[in-house]
């Protein structure tokens, strides 16, 4: 039955997921090695939210540029609302410690840039970043700074893997931005999930409150 259903999803959205690879395969193509040939593995998904009007595809990538840089850019295309995309490069400069970047992509090629930092921690799928440096599209500094977390397991009982991210905005009070924890399992090219949102409060709080979804979608 799940596989049927996934199926039936990933046909119906094969051209808006077409769409998403282009604007990814944009994003890399705006990065400082342009010039290198990236190999990218991901997924495309279909979330379902609990709120209707709050579902979308989202379009994961994964890949290595030269220089031991490691990178990953999605996108979330929405019901009438644009998209939205990050991309984010990594660097390892000392046993696990990192030189980060994020870019922001909202409904344009670039939005807002970010520098920082990360720290994986030994022995542990745990890793931590901070970024207290932005600019705009136009180089202008912003007011903010970014911390946040991402952690995994993986061969859970019933073939199920995990993983879980957050982020926080520092540059005044920790204030909650977002986070997602994910369950899945995957049934060869095809996988499902329960993959809840933690969207930060009207007013400005620490704790998120949670959006349920379920999610299922295509590998490649």
């Amino acid at each position: 039955m799940y596989k049927k259903y996934i199926m039936e999803t990933s046909k119906k959205y094969t051209m808006k997921n077409k769409f998403l690879k282009t604007l990814a395969v944009a994003a890399i193509g705006l990065m400082p090695m342009n010039n290198a040939q990236a190999e990218v593995h991901g997924n495309v998904k279909y979330i379902n939210s609990e709120k209707n009007e709050f579902s979308y595809i989202q379009n994961n990538n994964f890949y290595k540029l030269p220089f031991g840089v490691k990178g990953y850019t999605f996108f979330e295309l929405y019901k009438n609302k644009g998209y939205y995309g990050k991309t984010s490069l990594e660097k390892e400069i000392y046993k696990g410690i990192a030189l980060k970047t994020q870019t922001t992509h909202i409904n344009e090629p670039v939005s807002q840039h970010g520098i920082g930092a990360s720290l994986k921690i030994p022995g542990t799928s745990l890793k931590l970043s901070h970024l207290p440096s932005w600019v705009d599209k136009q180089g202008k500094k912003i007011d903010k700074k970014v911390a946040g977390f991402y952690f995994s397991l993986d061969n859970l009982p019933y073939g199920l893997d995990f993983f879980a991210f957050g982020e926080w905005n520092t540059s005044k009070s920790p204030e909650w931005s977002y986070g997602e924890i994910e369950f899945y399992k995957d049934f060869g090219n095809y996988m499902v999930s329960y993959n809840p949102a933690f969207k930060g409060k009207t007013k400005p709080s620490t704790i998120p409150r949670v959006e349920h979804r379920i999610a299922v979608g295509v590998n490649f």
